[in-house]
């Protein structure tokens, strides 16, 4: 094996761990649900809010969430879905999916609420998942209205 050959070698073997621990440390902070976006050539691990208890508790109280982190909300049809940033810490780029995982709504770089009364955010369009990310994701990774995002088989979804 050339010298060259044993770098590459090296290299790959790095990744490959390196790659194994980030994933390790997102399932272990509750993010454990791969979200794919095929026009970005990119993932991105995240947490799924399929209940009326998650979907309000959302991301409150986090002071930090991973670059490559969100929260998937899911619904168990489509409505029109209104938010607020209530003991949100962040600001958060908010991302509204229809049935089949298509962008049709974004609301960028969405404010903390650091008191009463905060605003409700809400779009026209009914929708059945929401990905929350954080303030800037969208922009930064070129994510548009009408692209598709490859969701996961996520559990039924509580009213």
């Amino acid at each position: 094996m050339t010298l060259s050959e044993t770098r590459i070698l090296l290299l790959l073997m790095w990744l490959t761990t390196f790659s194994c621990r980030l994933e390790a440390a997102s399932q272990d902070s509750g993010f454990n649900t791969l979200i794919n976006l095929p026009d970005q050539h990119l993932a991105l691990w995240v947490s799924v809010a399929a209940d009326r208890d998650s979907r309000e508790r959302g991301l409150m109280h986090r002071r930090e969430l991973g670059r490559r982190e969100g929260m998937l909300f899911v619904y168990p049809s489509a409505r029109r879905i209104s938010i607020w940033m209530k003991n949100t810490l962040l600001p958060l780029d908010v991302l509204f999916l229809d049935d089949s995982g298509r962008v049709v709504a974004i609301l960028d770089n969405l404010p903390p609420c650091r008191g009463d009364p905060c605003r409700v955010y809400q779009i026209a369009r009914a929708t059945k998942y929401m990905l929350e990310v954080n303030a800037g994701f969208a922009a930064d990774n070129g994510i548009s209205i009408g692209q598709a995002l490859a969701l996961p088989e996520v559990p039924y979804a509580e009213e």
